[in-house]
């Protein structure tokens, strides 16, 4: 009956509509079919106040109402959550029903039909779980650098690695939380809000002063340990984090905007492309020098033949890898190109820097260089 009424109204179709109708279809089985996240090459280390701890939220829930054992949500996607997917698939499909799930991969078919009121992980959400899966700090962790290689940066908390010493963002990121909510603050530090507001007050180079006479006291270190777990559970702590890294412009907006620089000939940014300048921002120095050399790199690699944004990026990353710390950083730098270039194409010492680094692909969180983003920054 309802094939009939369409037959009915077609001749009255516009043919633009018509063009819509063909193309919309397919793009819309492509969506929630789309792989959001699969831990098909390594786990992936989502914050446990993300998307991935809530799908495991939900997850979870779905499996206790099938009589099965509950789930962790801990933002961590691995071996138990591919099961938990299929365990759930098995319980709530029939034999000719739609697959959820191929292998245990988190699709947007499975979102859906887990949490059919929240709309699908965002390129940035997508993006964020692969840089948390290399910084290895959540909203709610510091770490200490003093007698480390990093000794500059004294602290470092968050996922962006904000620090206090070297870069000094934890600073920018305590002035807004202060000035919007003296009293969230003032009730997570307690005695430790004076120091607080030292950092904020004080020049930039005292931070790490500041800061080192509450290392050297072990007891106090382990209050900032327990206050910066409060304040990091609080969604307006997380909204200022966030809201000073990409909004303000004196954190990775000016570095961003200099990677950016480098695709200043077409095609437009790509997922993968923002997801790699977001990870080299926060994790370099992106000087004038090195963008040079970038460049440089860039016109001598594209006077051969055209690149592909999967070739683009392991040119850039040749150009900007640092002589310190330079196989985590390329370890950390295949993972936005292995995907384009092939496993089997990767060089000895690329290979061995990506597998000791996680061995992660974008594409496990779904991101595509078949769809732009952008820049976000204009």
């Amino acid at each position: 009956m309802y094939l009939e009424k369409g037959m009915n109204v077609i001749p009255r179709l516009s043919k633009t509509l018509w063009v819509f109708v063909f193309i919309s279809f397919p793009l819309l089985a492509q969506q929630r079919d789309q792989i959001l996240f699969d831990s098909r090459s390594g786990v992936l280390v989502g914050s446990k106040f993300g998307p991935i701890a809530r799908l495991q939220s939900a997850l979870s829930d779905a499996l206790e109402k099938c009589g099965k054992p509950p789930i962790t949500a801990d933002g961590k996607l691995g071996r138990g959550t591919k099961r938990a997917v299929m365990e759930f698939q098995a319980c709530r499909l029939g034999p000719r029903d739609v697959k959820l799930s191929q292998n245990g991969e988190v699709t947007a078919r499975l979102w859906h039909a887990l949490m059919p009121d929240d709309p699908v992980p965002t390129v940035m959400e997508r993006s964020f779980v692969l840089w948390l899966s290399h910084e290895g700090t959540d909203y709610d962790r510091i770490e200490w650098n003093f007698g480390t290689s990093d000794d500059a940066s004294a602290l470092t908390w968050g996922p962006y690695g904000a620090t206090i010493g070297y870069g000094n963002e934890v600073r920018g990121i305590f002035a807004k939380v202060l000035s919007e909510q003296p009293g969230l603050t003032e009730a997570i530090f307690g005695n430790e809000t004076s120091v607080l507001k030292q950092l904020v007050r004080q020049p930039h180079n005292a931070g790490y002063s500041i800061v080192k006479a509450v290392f050297e006291d072990p007891e106090r270190r382990r209050v900032w340990q327990r206050m910066f777990h409060a304040l990091g559970a609080q969604k307006q702590v997380r909204i200022a984090y966030d809201w000073y890294a990409f909004e303000s412009s004196e954190w990775l907006k000016p570095p961003l905007r200099k990677l950016y620089g480098l695709l200043s000939e077409p095609p437009t940014p790509t997922e993968v492309d923002f997801a790699f300048f977001v990870d080299l921002a926060m994790h370099m120095t992106i000087s004038g020098a090195r963008i040079k050399r970038a460049q440089d790199a860039l016109a001598a690699a594209r006077a051969r033949h055209a690149l592909s944004p999967g070739e683009r990026r392991r040119v850039i990353s040749n150009a900007l890898v640092p002589s310190s710390q330079r196989e985590d950083r390329l370890g950390r730098n295949v993972v936005y190109y292995v995907d384009a270039v092939g496993i089997e194409q990767l060089r000895q010492n690329e290979k061995q820097a990506w597998l000791a680094h996680g061995h992660r692909m974008s594409s496990q969180c779904g991101l595509s260089d078949t769809e732009f983003f952008p820049d976000f920054l204009r």
